[in-house]
């Protein structure tokens, strides 16, 4: 993820990495926030102080959010399991893997093997969640609507994050694994399956 002239990058079991690419051509690496658990993915939100909020899918260790003040320094501030059993049980049998997350308007979109997960990130609580019949491989969002690719593209609206809902399930020849929308022409998403 990239954000101004810094990217961040999840790099599996090392951590975070933060590189300086203001010069596309010399990117210059800055610090590497190990924190346990495997980073699968993460999204970057800059706060209204100018730092940065870093969410992290972390696996079966859930949703993490660090505080980033400087490129250099992240605090650990919260941390949300995800239940492996999304029925209307109180018990929890382990927890579920997230392996991406993508946010917008406050709210976290959780790729998982169970669905999507959505979160609401200053509550840090789980509003919702959509099951899929396959793992989530990715997520993109546009305009209120979340597309996920789960063997097939799954479209959920999202405009009312609690109520999210499935509103197309579209078969692919293959697996769909990767999704993009174009923001420049929202008629086009764009799938590798």
């Amino acid at each position: 993820v990239i954000r101004d002239a810094l990217a961040y990058i999840a790099d599996g079991k090392g951590g975070i990495q933060t590189l300086d690419v203001s010069k596309p051509e010399s990117p210059k690496w800055l610090h590497h926030h190990a924190f346990g658990g495997t980073v699968y993915g993460l999204d970057v939100v800059e706060t209204t102080e100018g730092e940065r909020t870093v969410y992290v899918a972390n696996g079966v260790g859930g949703l993490r959010t660090l505080e980033f003040t400087t490129p250099y320094h992240g605090t650990l501030t919260r941390n949300l399991s995800l239940p492996a059993d999304t029925g209307t049980s109180n018990e929890q049998f382990g927890a579920t893997s997230c392996t991406k997350i993508r946010v917008q308007d406050g709210y976290g979109f959780i790729a998982a093997e169970t669905g999507m997960f959505v979160v609401d990130l200053t509550a840090n609580t789980i509003l919702t969640h959509i099951p899929t019949a396959a793992p989530v491989a990715d997520i993109a969002l546009h305009e209120g609507y979340a597309y996920l690719c789960a063997e097939s593209l799954i479209v959920v609206d999202s405009r009312i994050a609690q109520q999210s809902r499935i509103v197309s399930n579209r078969a692919m020849n293959g697996s769909a694994y990767r999704v993009v929308v174009d923001a420049a022409s929202p008629s086009y998403t764009y799938v590798a399956a």
